[in-house]
């Protein structure tokens, strides 16, 4: 299929990365699931970002939801909140770059710029999120040996969570393939440019 411009597939599909993964990280964080405790295979507690949602003691499907509380967040929590903001928010800056960049190639407009500079903004919330996975997993992990060694709880990771770890993937595959686009235009550039001269003489 023949695209228009300047356009090349490697810049389409930054595009899909980066909005799909803006899409998974607006569910993993405001989703309740990253971290899950069961009791004898039985749910019991699912914890997110910003709420714990604990089973009810009559009716054990239900949840009952409520907001974290300041005394139980540390700094260590508040950092992965910090970040996984951050991450959302560059994520969406990178995006819209993107797009800048690929309506002007689609006019055989110079983008090149735009596109360098969602990929420095893409790698930046690959760290943003890394940082926020790494952080959240060793409270988890220190959590469940509290838990796991006074009680018979089990505590694991919940969908949420793999949520963010397939965002950073995403984030990361966007950048790389800004990166590739930006490469093959660059290469394309010396012989388009030797070819005109040609023609001219």
């Amino acid at each position: 299929m023949h695209l228009p411009g300047k356009v090349t597939y490697f810049i389409l599909l930054s595009l899909t990365c980066s909005s799909i993964a803006f899409g998974i990280h607006m569910i993993g964080l405001s989703t309740p699931y990253w971290r899950l405790v069961s009791v004898q295979g039985q749910e019991v507690i699912r914890s997110g970002l910003w709420k714990t949602c604990f089973v009810s003691t009559r009716l054990l499907e239900d949840f009952a939801c409520r907001d974290i509380s300041e005394k139980y967040m540390d700094s260590s929590f508040k950092a992965v909140e910090s970040c996984a903001l951050i991450s959302l928010l560059l994520i969406l800056v990178g995006g819209v770059s993107t797009t800048a960049a690929l309506a002007l190639a689609r006019e055989n407009l110079s983008h090149t710029n735009w596109l360098r500079f969602s990929t420095v903004i893409n790698f930046l919330a690959v760290i943003s999120s890394l940082v926020a996975i790494v952080m959240y997993g060793v409270i988890t992990n220190r959590y469940k040996e509290e838990r796991e060694e006074f009680t018979r709880e089990t505590v694991i990771f919940g969908w949420s969570f793999i949520l963010e770890i397939i965002t950073t993937v995403l984030v990361f595959l966007a950048a790389i393939m800004s990166l590739v686009h930006i490469r093959t235009k660059n290469e394309c550039l010396p012989t388009l440019s030797y070819e005109t001269e040609i023609d001219a003489v």
